[in-house]
């Protein structure tokens, strides 16, 4: 109504004023890296397609500018470069083509594109992660030292105005942590396709790594491992997946590992339900935690997963089927470990681990499947009382020296001591 427009901020009336001319849908460009086509593409570029992808459904015109390879899609894409030529061909493609859209969402994957520096449109910043540690996995100094001002300095201070779209609550903390206020930073949860019917396992011992093929996946890790596995599980090793260094994985491959390419949604799940093991060696990217209680589940089974410290809130510690317990249940845990060791909270009595963990066995006590992660680690750690069927030990560090011993030689001993029992043991090399 015309009594409503006076409620309208000047940017609000451009942007009614732009429906009026053009229809009710928006043009909405998008500035990112790569466009989904690219061999080298990866979750951000399949993000940023759903997303165009959507708001095409929702009646919007969406303009992908990006530069290297790209192909047709239901938006329209536009070309700014090469790699790396793109930013600085990217200000310039938009004067010459789209200066006329009523919405900017600057992809920084990392390098920023300054879209706020060349645009005055209405803008948002998405981030999917911040590239902190991987700036120095993937260029030399002073690349990388250069990288890493930008994303760090440059960027939170161009958007200092602007909604930033990020879609965990682990880059959002790392995002405050650079400056970005709270309140500007939005979430989105990133969906998921239907599984599709159950497919049945693989009758054959078969190991699955999924993901883009980049260093700081450290696939050519796994590969070395592979080579101290398989002489005593057998089976083969898949890799489905892309990307730059898949030349030199293949290189390092030794007998019974395979590369799929990139995969169909369809092949994927197969892949997925046929693999005896989910496998996720990258160094920072990717909760592989997560993605093992997540495999199990879509397995059919019941799952409980424990871990620390947690994030947001306490009983985010204990999960049942992905979801926290209540603090209703927290509290009669507590109060069902107190009945049991009356002298659990007297002084001294147990530690503050020692009885979140009675409380998580307690709270699994139904589950087909149980996902333990270790406090201190060692033959002294409270999650001892379970009898594994596999242990994974992530990179190792000079962390608890005064249970676990100065050195890394003592601390790698521990990790052997804890893993004694049950299945299939991995420690990185």
């Amino acid at each position: 109504m015309e009594t409503d427009r006076v409620l309208l901020s000047p940017a609000q009336r451009r942007v009614e004023r732009y429906r009026r001319e053009r229809g009710p849908g928006r043009h909405v460009v998008i500035v990112a890296w790569r466009d989904i086509a690219s061999p080298q593409a990866g979750g951000s570029e399949l993000l940023v397609d759903q997303l165009a992808t959507g708001l095409i459904g929702r009646g919007d015109r969406v303009t992908l500018l990006c530069g290297g390879p790209s192909a047709a899609h239901g938006y329209e894409v536009v070309r700014s470069g090469g790699p790396y030529t793109q930013f600085l061909g990217a200000p310039f493609a938009y004067w010459r083509r789209l200066r006329d859209c009523d919405v900017v969402v600057e992809v920084c994957n990392g390098m920023p594109f300054l879209a706020p520096l060349w645009s005055r449109k209405p803008m948002i910043c998405m981030v999917n992660h911040v590239h902190t540690d991987l700036w120095p996995l993937r260029f030399r100094p002073p690349l990388s030292t250069a990288g890493r001002f930008m994303e760090q300095r440059v960027m939170p201070s161009l958007h200092r105005r602007n909604l930033v779209l990020t879609v965990s609550a682990s880059t959002a903390r790392e995002l405050e942590s650079l400056g970005v206020p709270r309140e500007r930073i939005r979430m989105l949860t990133n969906g998921a396709a239907p599984a599709g019917p159950p497919v049945p396992r693989c009758g054959e011992p078969q190991f699955l790594a999924l993901g883009r093929l980049a260093e700081y996946k450290r696939i050519d890790l796994l590969l070395r491992l592979w080579d101290r596995v398989r002489p005593v599980v057998g089976g083969r090793l898949v890799i489905a997946g892309d990307g730059p260094q898949r030349s030199y994985l293949e290189s390092l491959a030794g007998p019974g590992v395979s590369f799929t390419g990139r995969v169909s949604e369809e092949e994927k799940h197969r892949l997925l339900g046929a693999a005896w093991l989910l496998l996720h060696p990258a160094q920072i990217e990717g909760w592989g935690i997560v993605i093992t209680e997540a495999a199990l589940r879509a397995r059919g089974l019941r799952t409980g997963l424990y871990s620390s410290p947690h994030l947001n809130h306490f009983c985010e510690r204990i999960r049942l089927d992905g979801t926290p317990i209540s603090e209703e249940r927290a509290c009669e845990l507590l109060e069902e470990v107190r009945s049991a060791v009356p002298w659990a909270l007297a002084d001294p009595g147990l530690t503050f681990f020692e009885i979140v963990t009675l409380m998580a066995f307690l709270a699994f006590r139904e589950v087909d499947a149980m996902v333990i992660e270790v406090g201190l680690g060692g033959r002294l750690d409270a999650t001892n009382v379970v009898r594994p069927r596999a242990c994974a030990v992530s990179a190792l560090g000079l962390e608890h020296t005064q249970y676990l011993g100065p050195t890394l030689a003592r601390v790698a001993a521990e990790c052997v001591v804890e893993a004694r029992v049950g299945g299939a043991t991995d420690i990185p090399a």
